[in-house]
Parts: C-alpha cells; sequence; structure tokens
C-alpha cells in the first residue's frame, strides 16, 4: 500500500472540523465520557462491577468510537452535517470492532512479554531482600521494554477502527490494511498513535472533564489522518439499460 500519511493535514483538518461544530462534539464527549462513568458505582460491587466494565470497555465503547470515526467521516467525504446522535451508528460494527479490540489487545500483551524477562526476576531479587538497587533496575527496564514493544503494536494497529467503518470489511482485513499502511509509513503511523494518547493524556489531567474535548478531537484527528492516505471511495456509477423495443 504506497500511500503517504500526512499527519500535518490531518491535525488541521481535525481541529477545524471540532470547532466548526464545537457544540456537538462536545455533546458527543458527554456521550461518551457519561457512558463510561455508568460503570462507576458498580464498581463496589466485586463481580457485577468487573463484568459491567468489561460490557461497556469491550461492547459499548469500542462501537462509539467507530461511531464517530463514521460521523467524521461523512462530513470528510460529503460535507454532511455532525449529529450526535449519529455516533449510535458505530454499532452496525460493533461485530469488527469488539473482535479487533480483543485480538489487538492479545497482541499487546504478547508483545510486552519480553519485558517480563526482566520484570519477574526484579521482583523476586526485591522479594529476597538479595540486591535491592538490582531489582530496581531490572524492573524499570522491563517496564520501559513491556512499553516500548506495546506502543510499536498499537501503532501498527492504529488505523484498524478507521478501516473498518470506510471498508466495512471484516475485522481481520481492516486490521491488515492498518498493518500495511503503518509498515509502509510507520513513523507516520507511530506520530498519528502517540499524538491520539497525547491528546487523552492533557484531558485527563484537567481532572478527567478535558476527555469531553480530547477524546472527540483524538478520533476526528485518527480519521482525518487515515483519510489523507486512504481517498475515499468513489461511487459506482449506474449503467442504464435500454429499454427500446424490438
Amino acid at each position: 500500500m504506497d500511500a503517504k500519511i500526512k499527519i500535518s493535514d490531518g491535525f488541521n483538518k481535525s481541529f477545524s472540523l471540532v470547532n466548526e461544530a464545537l457544540g456537538t462534539f462536545l455533546l458527543i464527549g458527554v456521550i461518551l465520557f457519561g457512558i463510561e462513568l455508568v460503570a462507576v458505582p458498580f464498581g463496589f460491587i466485586p463481580i457485577f462491577g468487573v463484568l459491567v466494565a468489561m460490557c461497556i470497555g469491550l461492547l459499548v465503547m469500542p462501537a462509539l468510537y467507530c461511531g464517530v470515526i463514521d460521523v467524521v467521516l461523512q462530513s470528510i467525504d460529503k460535507g454532511k452535517k455532525v449529529e450526535a446522535g449519529d455516533i449510535f451508528r458505530g454499532f452496525d460494527y460493533i461485530g469488527g470492532a469488539v473482535l479487533i479490540t480483543i485480538v489487538v489487545g492479545f497482541f499487546v500483551v504478547i508483545a510486552m512479554l519480553p519485558g517480563a524477562i526482566f520484570i519477574v526476576p526484579g521482583i523476586l531479587v526485591i522479594v529476597n531482600d538479595d540486591a535491592v538497587a538490582m531489582g530496581v533496575i531490572l524492573i524499570v527496564l522491563g517496564s520501559l521494554i513491556a512499553a516500548f514493544c506495546a506502543i510499536i503494536v498499537a501503532a501498527m494497529y492504529v488505523f484498524a477502527y478507521v478501516a473498518l467503518v470506510d471498508k466495512k470489511c471484516s475485522f481481520w482485513e481492516a486490521m491488515e490494511i492498518s498493518r500495511r499502511l503503518a509498515q509502509n509509513k510507520f513513523w507516520a503511523a507511530l506520530g498519528t498513535y502517540l499524538i491520539m494518547e497525547l491528546m487523552e493524556l492533557i484531558g485527563a489531567m484537567f481532572c478527567g472533564i478535558g476527555v469531553i474535548y480530547t477524546v472527540p478531537l483524538s478520533y476526528c484527528f485518527l480519521a482525518s489522518v487515515y483519510r489523507t492516505a486512504v481517498p475515499a471511495a468513489k461511487p459506482k456509477k449506474t449503467v442504464k439499460r435500454s429499454t427500446t423495443k424490438k
């Protein structure tokens, strides 16, 4: 896939889209934030709370993120007005979104295993009181390796949700589109992923309320960057059949 990812163009486009329909995007952020908060009261019920959190994290939120992406792509491609309620169209992609979340999460966990080679011995050293300083060094080194490997894998599949919505394909095809795109332009894909994470981190720093703005912005940014590399499919021309009588 010979495509050029233009982060700066996507960045400018995303801010333009969000600021043009700021009230709507803030409402989208409130919906996303509010649904995530639903799990908080149930957290005091040990097993049920975990099940509710898993249901929201693995089923509801991936679908809504796809909904935000769908809204953004519709706006970019067709100039359609952004409507907050349209994010619920993301449930059309819930099957693929859930599978992408699970499989990518599994890949990330596998990628972090090399870090465990250092972390586990470090913990054992500290527990046995043999050499605390050495144990801390091993844990820090292992944590850095694990984080580095996890970021690399996450960056490879950063465009999976967008490809799923754009191409309306299977979850694996969407992951492969993202992988090929990221493999071809790795540093741009890595930059896209890190900027997304930075946006959400900045939002979380403002007592968590900032995510109302930064989470919709981050997915708007993701979809906008993707569209700089993968142009929208052209509508198929319908061929009119002649109805001349013999």
